[in-house]
């Protein structure tokens, strides 16, 4: 079990199989979890304390994420093409690819296209008390808003999915090792 708890918060089997996707992953998930921190600022009136910390963390964050998102693309998309034995599935790729695509959309919505932040927050704010007003008036925002939704329904999938892999692979893994021991006597 501990073992199973260092390779969900370590990626630990992904460093063993794949050390240069390993420096990714494990940049992109601090990245997110960052990222989704700051962006709790959205959703509570008055703010609280913690994510004053959070914030500065998360707008640099903003930075890797995506760089760290198009390393892991480029990686898989190398594998997938030239590597034998590898395998990326199809529902990996598409939601590292949304998740890429929301959160350049976030870094356009930061620094080129800006969106009144005032209405984001109202807007946000609201709907998540059931009381929805007039959705902000930006495109950018809407896809931003949009793809972030899709994550946000494709993740429970991953969250629930990896850990149950993990020790699968785990109790495999053992099993093999025993099979090993129990052929060598």
């Amino acid at each position: 079990m501990a073992l199973a708890v260092m390779d969900i918060l370590f990626l630990r089997r992904l460093l063993a199989l794949n050390p240069v996707l390993w420096v990714g992953e494990l940049v992109f998930h601090i990245s997110l979890s960052l990222v989704f921190l700051s962006h709790l600022r959205f959703f509570f009136h008055p703010i609280p304390g913690f994510l004053t910390i959070a914030i500065p963390l998360g707008k640099l964050a903003a930075y890797t994420m995506p760089a760290s998102l198009a390393y892991i693309l480029l990686i898989r998309l190398f594998a997938l093409a030239f590597a034998r034995g590898y395998f990326t599935s199809m529902y990996n790729m598409f939601l590292t690819s949304v998740i890429f695509l929301s959160s350049v959309t976030g870094d356009l919505l930061r620094h080129v296209y800006r969106a009144d932040i005032i209405s984001v927050k109202d807007y946000m704010t609201k709907f998540f008390a059931f009381n929805p007003v007039e959705f902000p008036d930006s495109g950018l925002f809407a896809a931003h808003f949009g793809l972030a939704l899709v994550v946000l329904v494709a993740i429970p999938t991953h969250i629930f999915a990896a850990p149950l892999s993990l020790l699968d692979a785990g109790s495999r893994q053992e099993g093999i090792r025993t099979l090993m021991r129990d052929n060598g006597e």
